[in-house]
């Protein structure tokens, strides 16, 4: 086996897994989406990462009594999102601690960069075993 078809068989199992991650992904969110229970939380705090290339924002939630909090990704600037601003959650009944904040495309990032992956690998992949095969 040369290494262009180690490559290549290399780069079909990456595509494989990206592309069931993603199915797992997809089944996870929508299992969310459709059963899970929905909370309103507010924005508590703002936490910087690396020096300000990244800020998280973190919302507070309570179920029963007992408070909770979730973190999210902020693509805003945290003057464009204010503390006390609120936020739905969504979490599985019986499960409030494991929940995900609910904003836009948010609970589908995870399928839709797994399935980008995916199809990037195997479009290389593809253009490999078409050269393998006629070149």
């Amino acid at each position: 086996m040369n290494a262009v078809s180690l490559l290549t068989s290399l780069l079909w199992l990456i595509t494989l897994l990206c592309g069931v991650g993603a199915m797992v992904a997809l089944g996870r969110a929508l299992r969310l989406w459709s059963g899970g229970v929905r909370r309103e939380g507010r924005v508590v705090a703002h936490v910087e990462e690396s020096e300000g290339s990244r800020v998280i924002g973190v919302v507070e939630y309570v179920v029963a009594g007992i408070p909770y909090r979730v973190q999210m990704n902020m693509t805003a600037a945290p003057s464009r999102l204010p503390l006390g601003t609120p936020k739905s959650v969504l979490y599985m009944p019986n499960e409030p601690a494991k929940s995900r904040v609910v904003t836009g495309l948010d609970l589908f990032v995870s399928t839709i960069a797994l399935g980008i992956a995916a199809a990037v690998m195997g479009a290389i992949a593809g253009g490999l075993t078409y050269l393998g095969a006629f070149g």
